[in-house]
């Protein structure tokens, strides 16, 4: 099993995520819920030890992603870890917030 590493920057776009669901749905139940949700396929992700996601060159080298509701996860894999990179809203511009990698 892959150790799962989150980068500070996928863990900062994770607590918008949770504080724009909280605010948009009146509660903090289904932002935790979703937040639960995103972690555990991160979690599924280092578990597997198959290769998983679509692999996104145009965005970066060795970077994939999955998707997870209206939520893409970026990582990467390496022989010992999965790393999260980002996790995005789907709608978003995400080449945009892969220009300086």
């Amino acid at each position: 099993m892959r150790r799962l590493v989150i980068t500070t920057a996928a863990r900062r776009q994770l607590a918008e995520i949770t504080t724009y669901i909280a605010r948009e749905s009146g509660g903090r139940g289904p932002a935790l819920g979703f937040r639960k949700r995103l972690l555990g396929k991160c979690a599924k992700l280092a578990q597997l030890s198959a290769t998983l996601g679509t692999q996104r060159p145009e965005l970066a080298t060795e970077l994939r992603s999955t998707p997870v509701g209206n939520y893409l996860i970026f990582f990467r894999y390496d022989e010992s870890r999965v790393t999260v990179v980002a996790v995005l809203n789907a709608s978003r511009d995400v080449a945009a917030q892969f220009d300086e990698d």
